[in-house]
């Protein structure tokens, strides 16, 4: 073997390496296409919580915001109920608590009717978790919050719901 043989081996090598590189660098960046395109949805990040937060922040973060949106706006009952799903995450980090906290107690007392209907589509172990938030609000008054429940106590659909409240 002649030693220009031996540089074009070593210099393929080197090329595939760095080529190699580049493409684990790049798919780590974008997150592996989690979450992406018809994935982009609530129940994906739900499930994929923190691949995306770590991988890809932006992506995660639209996400959230969108579904938030949806939330608010309250064209559909479901859109809350999954949105408030996020409950389930177990490790969530003080940057999407204050979030979530946020847009649940702003649910609460700016669209109520909402807020109830979406809550009554959770599990019970859900609602508690979700209660468990407003009763720690951050930018509500919790006097407007217990208010809000107190409101809806006579309400037979919702009866459960602000029985886990009131009952502090």
């Amino acid at each position: 073997m002649t030693i220009s043989f031996i540089n074009r081996i070593f210099y393929c090598i080197i090329v595939t390496i760095i080529f190699s590189l580049c493409v684990l660098v790049s798919s780590y960046g974008n997150g592996n296409g989690i979450c992406e395109g018809k994935d982009e949805t609530i129940s994906c990040l739900i499930e994929n919580y923190e691949e995306l937060y770590s991988t890809n922040y932006s992506l995660f973060w639209n996400i959230l915001h969108k579904a938030a949106d949806k939330a608010q706006s309250c064209k559909s009952y479901l859109d809350v109920t999954r949105f408030m799903e996020l409950v389930r995450v177990e490790r969530r980090g003080a940057e999407f608590e204050e979030f979530f906290h946020e847009k649940i107690e702003k649910l609460c007392i700016k669209n109520t009717r909402c807020f109830f209907e979406g809550l009554s589509n959770l599990t019970l172990e859900e609602q508690t978790k979700i209660i468990d938030v407003l009763k720690n609000p951050i930018f509500e008054e919790q006097s407007a919050i217990r208010e809000t429940f107190i409101k809806k106590k006579d309400k037979e659909k919702y009866k459960k719901i602000t029985e886990i409240y009131l009952k502090q």
